[in-house]
């Protein structure tokens, strides 16, 4: 069942819900609004973060901080979800692509990183939730997308900076989809609240590993992560040697460019543009 067929303004689809989740990329976005929640008195009944197993670093420092930040408060809890291979052992998009001397799949214009690390990850855990099949009114997986209430609200982390990523919003029977930080006119670092209830603006959040870094983050990655940087340039290299075809259009981990050209070209002409947008990074 469909409960909306427009997109509803935040507090309206509060109240016509009974499951509550926030969909967290744990990037500046993601803490203005769960501080923006918390200073109006919206608690979340989770806040869920699908780990690729190839995030900065200070990306997982902010999970542990918001975690304790979370418990201090009583207050919604931080849920971490990891893609696992058939012999259960984690999977991450970076260790993928460095076994098969590759790349990862957006570097030749794939969005399977997404699917597999975000999507399906999230809906995994979604219809093995028995607060979830309690909120459709379903008793097990596998019942017809029309038997469901769609009383399960995403709450999601776009900025008012950005509201042509809201009006992708579709109608759905599991879930209904919303954008606090749009309606409330927050744009990027825009939110006093996040110093006021005790949090931070933790910074980029994405892979290490992404293709559609711009030449400032991977400036940022190879002087503040020279390991990680040094990882990413050692990936390219082995997908250079083992992999990259004469006629092949991607170069490197930035699509037509190597790390290093990427890099060059922002010192050069400070064009910090990404090749692309990256599905992974678009709930930050």
């Amino acid at each position: 069942m469909v409960l909306f067929d427009e997109r509803p303004p935040f507090e309206k689809a509060w109240l016509a819900t009974s499951f509550r989740v926030v969909m967290a990329g744990m990037g500046d976005d993601t803490v203005m609004l769960i501080a923006e929640m918390y200073k109006r008195g919206y608690e979340p009944d989770e806040i869920i973060f699908c780990d690729t197993g190839s995030e900065f670093e200070h990306t997982y420092h902010f999970i542990g901080w918001l975690r304790s930040w979370c418990n201090e408060r009583k207050w919604s809890k931080v849920v971490v979800l990891r893609k696992w291979d058939k012999d259960g052992e984690p999977l991450s998009v970076i260790e993928t692509a460095e076994k098969n001397n590759t790349l990862p799949p957006a570097a030749f214009g794939s969005k399977s990183c997404s699917l597999r690390f975000k999507v399906e990850t999230a809906d995994k855990y979604f219809h093995n939730h028995p607060e979830c099949l309690k909120a459709w009114g379903v008793e097990k997986k596998g019942v017809p997308l029309d038997y469901h209430t769609g009383s399960i609200l995403r709450i999601i982390g776009i900025n008012a900076d950005e509201p042509q990523r809201a009006e992708r919003w579709k109608p759905e029977h599991k879930w209904v989809q919303v954008f606090p930080l749009v309606d409330w006119n927050i744009g990027e670092r825009e939110s006093s609240a996040v110093e006021e209830v005790g949090l931070y603006y933790p910074g980029k959040s994405s892979c290490i590993c992404c293709p559609h870094l711009t030449g400032s983050e991977l400036i940022m990655l190879r002087d503040k992560y020279p390991e990680d940087f040094g990882r990413i340039i050692a990936m390219e290299n082995n997908y250079i040697r083992h992999e990259l075809r004469p006629d092949s259009t991607t170069k490197g981990m930035c699509r037509r460019k190597t790390i290093n050209q990427k890099i060059d070209e922002y010192e050069r002409d400070q064009l910090d543009i990404a090749e692309g947008q990256c599905q992974l990074c678009l709930l930050q």
